[in-house]
């Protein structure tokens, strides 16, 4: 029941899942305690009945019932926390245009602006 909720869910770093649960603990174990019932060796022990675990870094967090009875009946959730999608960089973009590549027609145009300045500097200091 519990896996089949959480595998719908998105858990992202930085929620916070609240279990609410009387007479029982809630467990952070590892993968072997999760698997096996093994709660001999909790990562953390939660027994105020109502719970909020902040989820502070990705990857599997695995959560069991305190009473190895229950955990062998399912009362066991393993959730996959994932770090928050960011939007990539947006790519830096120049306000200036781009730069005309030169063709042969606008190397022609250049050269001929030029002999027309060239001739119009000569004839000009001629006549002076």
């Amino acid at each position: 029941m519990y896996p089949k909720w959480a595998s719908k869910q998105r858990f992202h770093v930085g929620g916070s899942p609240r279990f609410e649960c009387k007479n029982d603990t809630v467990l952070t174990v590892d993968k072997w305690g999760y698997y096996h019932c093994d709660l001999r060796h909790p990562v953390s022990v939660f027994k105020d009945g109502n719970t909020v675990v902040n989820l502070e870094q990705s990857g599997p967090v695995y959560f069991v019932s305190g009473d190895p009875d229950h955990c062998k009946n399912g009362q066991r959730l393993k959730v996959e926390v994932i770090t928050p999608h960011r939007s990539p960089p947006q790519p830096y973009m120049d306000a200036s245009p781009a730069p005309v590549p030169f063709s042969r027609a606008g190397l022609f145009s250049i050269v001929q602006k030029l002999v027309f300045l060239y001739v119009f500097v000569i004839a000009v200091s001629v006549n002076i």
